[in-house]
């Protein structure tokens, strides 16, 4: 397996994780906002780890700035990486990303409501998101 590879296997697990934490953040005493903003941080961590790799793969850098806007703003920092490592043909790989993160999102949804409607059985789930 890559290192790549095992990236998005990680995303995809901090996704699940994200969700079994948020349907349970009452219980545990957690802030939402403090999660939040630890969740974003780790899942930019990966963003950032994956283009590095793919970087490294594709024998190219990208300075401090770039590394610094994909940890705190990912989404964004993604893009710019996918243009600036394959110019227009970035447009496919930011299209690949962007079904990944739809992917990212109904892993999340699905592990908040399993979650949500293990510990409240009567509640409307889906009325929560």
């Amino acid at each position: 397996m890559s290192k790549k590879t095992a990236v998005l296997i990680l995303l995809m697990l901090s996704a699940a994780i994200s969700g079994v934490v948020f349907a349970n953040i009452d219980h545990l005493g957690l802030k939402t906002h403090s999660f939040s903003f630890v969740f974003n941080i780790i899942t930019g961590f990966l963003v950032f780890s994956w283009c590095a790799f793919d970087a490294q793969d594709r024998k190219t850098r990208f300075g401090r700035a770039l590394s610094i806007a994909m940890v705190l703003v990912s989404s964004i920092g993604f893009a710019i990486y996918c243009f600036r490592s394959r110019g227009f043909k970035g447009v496919f790989l930011l299209g690949l990303g962007f079904l990944f993160a739809v992917l990212f999102l109904i892993v999340f949804v699905i592990a908040f409501a399993v979650t949500y409607s293990v510990i409240d059985p009567g509640a409307d789930v889906f009325g929560l998101i």
